[in-house]
């Protein structure tokens, strides 16, 4: 319980938690059999980035200077996350009962490092259409709380599931920096919110739900980690 400290402090719920871990435990299915079903769209992560670099600067020439300034200190923090992230996925993959597990590991984790820049390609071609279509964004504080703390659950799961004392570091390093982003982030949606809002009849709506998103990202490593 030490280790569910920094995320919940004395306010942890033990009780949910194992409600949420004996759910978990009953409707598990095998790993093994759901590695073979990781699809992405670009043939290596060169790739994924060329297209990312490409969308980014395709949004930034439709935004204001100040819009400009905000996501660009969003997409510094969000490299960071990236980056950490990577090491995480990099400590965890370990595949036995392969003739090569080395180069299956290698090759699973790039396909999930993959998956996270291509998470973030489809975000930022949201923010064009966004732009393009006069559109609004659509942030429910009430249901926005409710994710967060899904998240909360969710995370603290993750780590009691975390066995080997540097998958537990990369983990909280990775959320750590995940957070500092999503709150930069947070302030460049509020920043089109306040300059692009055209009105509830709007030709798009978009819904920013980053702790939900996030969410299942933490469930899919869950399944990774928790044999």
């Amino acid at each position: 319980s030490k280790d569910l400290n920094d995320v919940y402090g004395k306010k942890f719920d033990y009780v949910v938690f194992l409600n949420n871990l004996n759910g978990y435990i009953s409707g598990k299915t095998s790993v093994k059999g759901n590695l073979s079903n990781i699809s992405v769209n670009f043939p290596s992560l060169d790739k994924a980035d060329e297209e990312l670099n490409k969308v980014f600067k395709e949004l930034t020439g439709l935004l204001a200077d100040d819009q400009k300034a905000v996501l660009t200190d969003a997409e510094k923090a969000w490299v960071e996350y990236r980056d950490s992230e990577f090491k995480f996925l990099d400590s965890i993959f370990n595949i036995n009962g392969e003739s090569n597990p080395q180069e299956m590991s290698k090759k699973l984790s790039e396909r999930y490092k993959i998956g996270i820049i291509e998470e973030r390609i489809k975000t930022l071609n949201s923010y064009k259409e966004l732009m393009s279509k006069n559109g609004f964004v659509k942030i429910d504080a009430g249901e926005t709380a409710k994710q967060q703390e899904a998240l909360k659950q969710r995370y603290a799961a993750l780590l009691s599931h975390l066995k080997d004392d540097n998958d537990l570091k990369e983990m909280k390093e990775s959320e750590s920096k995940w957070a500092v982003f999503i709150e930069k982030e947070t302030l460049f949606v509020n920043k089109l919110f306040e300059t692009h809002n055209i009105s509830e009849n709007a030709a798009y709506t978009l819904s920013f739900e980053p702790y939900s998103n996030r969410y299942k990202i933490i469930s899919v490593y869950d399944q990774l980690t928790f044999e």
